[in-house]
């Protein structure tokens, strides 16, 4: 028996009318900043298709995909403009500091470019919110802190959000 079927019975017509909307939201949480976590990985990864694998291609391609990416712009307005081609609203979850190694250090290391896309982001009309890191679904000073610090480096109160990779534990992370 559908929702439909006991509206029908409950209201004793064929046709009951439908008192639920939808509204889409997409979200992106804002995992990386950049083509890298680490600035030196990509070098150390290109080194390694010189000297071991005598690639100078890949290696090439390695540092190209890195640092002239055009991240994180390229990616951040081609979301923007297929969400406004569909007059819809995109939001963008940003993490705080964190040192942890499953976080990314972007906003440790980049805090103005993320402030510069936060302000882009937030001047076309999509929302900011918070990304929390590893180790906030239990520790609240931490999650407090982490929030406290994206808002500072992004200038704005930020008003949801979603927990980092999924890490949702149903007696402390309330």
């Amino acid at each position: 028996v559908s929702t439909r079927d006991l509206a029908a019975a409950i209201m004793q017509t064929d046709d009951p009318p439908s008192r639920t909307s939808y509204t889409v939201w997409l979200t992106h949480d804002v995992d990386r900043l950049r083509g890298y976590q680490h600035p030196f990985a990509p070098i150390k990864s290109a080194g390694a298709d010189i000297l071991l694998r005598r690639n100078l291609g890949s290696a090439a391609t390695t540092l190209r995909k890195a640092f002239l990416s055009g991240e994180p712009w390229r990616s951040a307005r081609y979301i923007m403009d297929l969400s406004e081609d569909r007059g819809l609203t995109s939001r963008f979850y940003f993490m705080g500091r964190s040192d942890h190694p499953k976080d990314s250090p972007y906003a440790i290391r980049y805090p103005k470019a993320v402030r510069r896309l936060g302000d882009e982001i937030s001047a076309r009309g999509h929302v900011l919110g918070f990304h929390p890191g590893y180790d906030t679904r239990q520790d609240a000073s931490e999650w407090q802190r982490q929030k406290t610090s994206a808002e500072e480096i992004l200038g704005r109160e930020l008003k949801e959000g979603r927990q980092h990779r999924l890490l949702f534990d149903a007696d402390g992370t309330w």
